[in-house]
């Protein structure tokens, strides 16, 4: 395995393919040209290995880890929702 600094870099590469050919750098690059300037060199937000025992990513089952923090963080503020409602209560009082 290689160390990551082995790695080539496509970030220090001088870049011209945005604003009509201007040599720019990737610092140099607003957000949209970033996003395509490295979907154009093969980078992809999400990777997987080419790997066919990989599995890719549970949607099904993130929905769920969602669903049940979501329902956790609910039942948390509304047990302490009358502790809200009188600090606020006090605090407009008090102004």
């Amino acid at each position: 395995m290689s160390d990551d600094h082995d790695a080539p870099s496509i970030i220090d590469r001088e870049i011209t393919d945005f604003r009509g050919g201007v040599t720019l750098r990737y610092s140099n690059l607003t957000a949209c040209e970033k996003r395509d300037y490295l979907f154009e060199a093969g980078i992809r937000a999400t990777a997987y290995a080419n790997d066919q025992r990989s599995s890719l990513l549970d949607i099904h089952y993130g929905l769920l880890q969602f669903a049940e923090s979501a329902g956790y963080s609910l039942a948390l503020f509304f047990q302490h929702s009358d502790v809200f409602l009188r600090q606020d209560v006090e605090s407009s009082g008090r102004e």
